[in-house]
């Protein structure tokens, strides 16, 4: 299969995989299996690369100019680079070489991204890309609200086989990931998907994108919010001001009176799902996002605790006698 073909089928699989990888880290645990995050990423990022350096730009992008193309490929090989100098620190200071080479994946990502958007553009296929990763991420921000109310992914081992009526009863923070396998790594996709979804009603300027935005708007914050993860709920709720900020701000719509009146209506709405709470759980959730700092928990004290360690190794650290 050519190198274009295979990069563009795979693409899409991994952006469908993304959200819903936890079911499948379920299905394959204790079987060789169990590493296909690993396998699918290193299959796609090498074709990537291949596709980067070695296959000849299309017609559809030129304007990418040699000068662009050159600082594309002098960027991945700086961040390749960057990986070996912190394997070479790993050995000189005895850091974990396995938990290093493991987390670049998230430092060297977006490489094998950057081609496939440019693999995409060429078979003129950014729309689909963008409306599928937007229907896609909307579905994700249903699940997360469906994941919090009902029990249906129980077996997960997110749960550690608690069931909903057993958390509540025990007065523990309930908090949802749907099938992204933490409540901590939702914001990337979900956020990525806002960004979509509102380039596409800004551009397409029909109502049921603006229907389809307004509706992600509400259902992507209540999702986020249940999550109980109090920096990826801030982030978000940052990203989704400037969100519609822009969006007001680029289709022109009526004046500053319609920016607050739908802002006012998307509030009243939002407050209105508050309503499926349990009060005991709502009463535990909220005084966790009001109090993001505060030093008598026992996950904000190790987190404080790590910072505080990873800063000392840094400053301790004896350059000149490397």
């Amino acid at each position: 299969m050519p190198i274009k073909k295979s990069l563009f089928i795979i693409g899409w699989v991994c952006l469908t995989l993304l959200p819903i990888h936890a079911i499948f880290n379920w299905l394959f645990e204790g079987t060789p299996l169990v590493i296909w995050k690993q396998l699918l990423f290193f299959v796609f990022n090498s074709l990537a690369f291949y596709y980067l350096f070695f296959i000849q730009k299309s017609t559809h992008l030129k304007s990418l100019g040699s000068k662009e193309w050159l600082s594309l490929k002098l960027l991945v090989l700086m961040m390749l680079s960057s990986i070996l100098l912190m394997v070479f620190f790993a050995f000189v200071y005895n850091f974990s070489v396995y938990r290093i080479v493991y987390s670049a994946i998230a430092y060297t990502g977006f490489i094998g991204a950057i081609s496939y958007v440019l693999l995409v553009v060429e078979k003129d296929r950014l729309f689909n890309l963008f409306l599928f990763v937007s229907l896609l991420s909307f579905f994700s921000c249903i699940g997360l609200v469906l994941d919090y109310f009902y029990d249906f992914l129980y077996f997960l081992p997110k749960s550690q086989g608690l069931t909903m009526e057993m958390e509540i009863e025990a007065g523990y923070l309930r908090r949802s990931s749907f099938l992204f396998g933490a409540s901590t790594v939702i914001l990337p996709f979900i956020g990525m998907g806002l960004v979509f979804v509102t380039i596409l009603a800004i551009v397409c300027k029909a109502y049921r994108y603006d229907l389809f935005y307004f509706s992600y708007m509400m259902i992507s914050l209540f999702g986020m919010f249940l999550t109980g993860s109090r920096t990826q709920f801030i982030l978000y709720c940052f990203l989704l001001l400037i969100s519609y900020i822009v969006f007001f701000t680029k289709r022109h719509l009526a004046g500053i009176s319609s920016f607050f009146v739908m802002l006012i209506l998307f509030i009243y709405v939002f407050d209105g799902m508050f309503s499926f709470f349990d009060a005991e759980q709502l009463k535990i959730i909220i005084t966790r996002y009001i109090n993001p700092l505060d030093a008598t928990e026992a996950g904000n004290n190790t987190r404080f605790d790590s910072w505080l360690l990873g800063i000392k190794s840094i400053t301790e650290m004896d350059f000149t006698q490397i």
